[in-house]
């Protein structure tokens, strides 16, 4: 999976697969945050398998859906704190 680095604990990156969620584990992605929106194309990782997947793995999952419709200074306000939570633990994968 292509990602891109924002900082040494942000990265971001497209839909990850189950390999990559452990991939990701094994580097110290402690925090995954899911912006898709409900209904979008998963077919590899549905996002109840994906929380399912990343807590086995002993990360965290956040899904804070996000769209042009919705896009408000609160959810801005949600993807930055959950981004701030997540780097409390460890390094966090935003997609």
């Amino acid at each position: 999976m292509d990602y891109k680095q924002a900082s040494d604990d942000i990265f971001f990156g497209g839909q990850p697969t189950p390999e990559d969620l452990r991939g990701m584990a094994e580097r110290g992605v402690k925090t995954v945050i899911n912006l898709r929106l409900p209904g979008e194309d998963q077919p590899e990782l549905p996002i109840d398998r994906a929380a399912a997947e990343a807590e086995k793995l002993g990360m965290k999952y956040v899904h804070i859906p996000a769209g042009l419709k919705n896009f408000t200074d609160k959810l801005l306000a949600d993807v930055g704190k959950a981004i701030q939570e997540g780097k409390a633990d460890g390094s966090v994968f935003v997609h």
